[in-house]
């Protein structure tokens, strides 16, 4: 095993909060931080190409990253107004984004899965500071928002930065890289308060499998 630098040539944000996502076989889309000038990685050529910035999210961090059908998902975080609510995508292929309305709520620091051409998103920070036990799966046709149930007494109350994983016969336990067909979901871990640290976990399973 050997380490190589990465190219530091037109590289994007740097500092606390990037995010990075697997977009391709050997490339890689980074966003958040200092700044909201993304890149995509071409790990062969070790070449960085600069997302363009026009209607690109504001720099942030504690959001989410993802990627599904060709797009690149940044929902939420935090950035320098407070806890945000805005979801949008960027097209690999156009190097365009886009807004997309929706019913999610402000929240940041929250764990999320992409399977099944959804995006599901648990828990997390509000913009008032509470931590949110909401588990919600937003379907990326469509873009609309679905609310799943949430029993506290299971999933031992509200949690944040805990992790995620898909449970299916392809792939399992990558977060929010995973886009194959999925018999469920587990959840573990994270913190309830900011301290205290959560050592158990559950498994959601939707009623259509």
């Amino acid at each position: 095993m050997t380490w190589s630098s990465v190219s530091q040539v037109t590289p994007p944000s740097s500092g606390s909060g990037v995010m990075a996502v697997n977009i391709a076989r050997n490339k890689i889309a980074v966003f958040g931080g200092s700044s909201n000038t993304g890149g995509i990685l071409d790990l062969p050529s070790n070449t960085w190409t600069t997302m363009s910035t026009t209607d690109a999210p504001t720099a942030r961090h504690g959001h989410a990253l993802a990627y599904a059908k060709g797009r690149v998902i940044v929902y939420g975080g935090e950035d320098g107004s407070g806890v945000v609510d805005d979801l949008k995508t960027y097209d690999v292929q156009t190097d365009t984004w886009t807004d997309h309305a929706n019913t999610l709520g402000a929240r940041k620091s929250h764990t999320y899965q992409v399977t099944d051409n959804k995006l599901f998103i648990f828990g997390g920070i509000d913009d008032s500071g509470d931590y949110v036990n909401q588990f919600k799966a937003l379907n990326l046709h469509d873009f609309t928002t679905e609310n799943l149930t949430t029993d506290v007494s299971v999933m031992s109350g509200v949690r944040n930065s805990a992790w995620i994983g898909s449970i299916g016969d392809r792939n399992f336990g990558h977060r929010n890289n995973h886009s194959g067909d999925s018999i469920g979901l587990i959840l573990w871990g994270g913190t309830n308060d900011g301290t205290s640290l959560i050592s158990n976990g559950v498994i959601y399973k939707p009623e259509t499998y």
